[in-house]
């Protein structure tokens, strides 16, 4: 059997394409890299990667090889964890997040997956959906929970997606949150809670008002989901957010939606990784984790 310890090696090294780079992340000499890929390579009888200056590309039969070596780990990983328990699961995991799901779901409900693997190193990193796929080309992040269009760009795998609703709200003590369904030139004359501008959910917001030629100004402005939601709680006004990030609040009574009477276009919640990354056990893990926060469902 090949040994785990090259494969993981040659994994990294199509991951990061460099082998300098691998061996700062896998604590190696960069001669120790050197030497498991030619080890690998004379092993096969072939040759897996070109080297172009720094970079270094899989050849033909390193593109063939790529998944069966992701195979191979896969197999090494089920034959450990048949005489292994969850306390094995240990490692680093490093995740890149929108902000709305970090502050309203994912912090509320990490402590169930740190109690059951204690051993596990959790590093966040909160950036949108651009920068958290840049992060992942550049291997600087294991997995990103984004929002957004399908993921269409052959880089990336999207291995788990959600419909993501957004929805006019406000405390529920605010006169709109009963009868409706209102207009958007209704909603948009009360005072306006917004995340910042350029963001996702103001563009959507701003497309929406675009189309029936209007023009608002919020009061308020916040990149923070969990400060516009508090100031919404305090009935200040009314907020444009995707259901998940107000819906703790909603089902407390402390927030409504407002009827409307116009659609708005759902986008995705996914979990994405780059398209080279082997799944490790921590990340099996983790994404089944997030697959297992009922989130998104309308209550």
């Amino acid at each position: 059997m090949m040994d785990t310890r090259v494969l993981i090696t040659f994994l990294k090294a199509v991951e990061l394409q460099n082998f300098n780079r691998v061996a700062e992340e896998l604590n190696y000499a960069p001669s120790t890299v050197t030497t498991q890929i030619q080890r690998l390579e004379e092993e096969l009888g072939l040759p897996l990667f070109d080297r172009i200056g720094k970079k270094t590309y899989l050849t033909y039969y390193g593109q063939k090889f790529l998944p069966i070596a992701n195979k191979i780990m896969s197999l090494n990983q089920e034959i450990y964890t048949l005489s292994q328990d969850s306390n094995h699961v240990q490692g680093k995991i490093q995740i890149g997040t929108i902000e709305s799901y970090l502050s309203n779901v994912f912090e509320k409900h990490i402590s169930h997956f740190i109690a059951e693997f204690p051993k596990v190193q959790i590093v966040l990193h909160t950036a949108n959906t651009d920068a958290l796929l840049h992060m992942l080309k550049y291997g600087n992040i294991d997995l990103a929970c984004a929002i957004g269009d399908k993921i269409l760009d052959p880089n990336f795998n999207c291995i788990w997606k959600r419909k993501n609703f957004f929805v006019f709200a406000a405390s529920s003590k605010h006169p709109l949150t009963t009868g409706g369904p209102y207009s958007i030139q209704t909603i948009l004359k009360e005072p306006l809670i917004l995340s910042e501008e350029g963001g996702l959910y103001r563009k959507i917001l701003t497309n929406l008002a675009f189309k029936q030629g209007i023009i608002y100004v919020p009061q308020i402005s916040v990149d923070n989901t969990r400060t516009i939601k508090n100031l919404v709680e305090n009935n200040m006004g009314i907020t444009f957010l995707p259901y998940y990030a107000l819906k703790e609040s909603i089902l407390q009574h402390k927030i409504s939606v407002i009827l409307t009477d116009f659609s708005i276009n759902p986008i995705w919640f996914q979990i994405i990784i780059h398209k080279n990354k082997w799944i490790s056990p921590v990340m099996k893990e983790m994404i089944r984790f997030i697959e297992s926060v009922d989130c998104f469902s309308i209550a």
